[in-house]
């Protein structure tokens, strides 16, 4: 399987005007209201980058604060056409840890304000649940 580059993804996230992380927990309590038993998870005031939807110790979906752009789990990609509707870009993922996608160097910087990450996660081939963790 050809790796899937996020950097054209996530560029075009950020071109979706008047996003924000009011409209991010919004987004997250709309889908939360959908999937019974499932919760947001995000901390503004801790300076998260991302917000989760879980439900019990299941990742359902990630949602950026720097673009309108979502991850969501392949079982739950009825979730999609809520998200493209909004506005927002959207990947399904089939697998948080399989190491499936790249991101392009100049765009670590540029969107995400990084030189580098740590070396624990390689850019050029990264699972959905590395680019969370080393962007939070």
């Amino acid at each position: 399987m050809s790796l899937i580059n996020l950097s054209v993804s996530l560029r075009a996230a950020c071109r979706r005007p008047g996003w924000s992380s009011q409209l991010l927990k919004a987004t997250l309590t709309s889908l939360a209201e959908v999937l019974p038993g499932s919760v947001p998870d995000y901390d503004e005031d801790a300076g998260e980058e991302w917000g989760r939807l879980l439900l019990r110790d299941q990742v359902l979906a990630i949602i950026w604060l720097r673009g309108a752009f979502a991850m969501v789990h392949r079982d739950f990609a009825d979730l999609v056409p809520r998200l493209t509707s909004a506005g927002m870009v959207v990947e399904v993922v089939f697998d948080w840890d399989a190491p499936l996608y790249s991101l392009e160097l100049e765009d670590l910087r540029s969107l995400f304000g990084r030189e580098t990450i740590t070396d624990a996660v390689n850019p050029s081939r990264l699972s959905a649940n590395e680019l969370w963790w080393a962007t939070t």
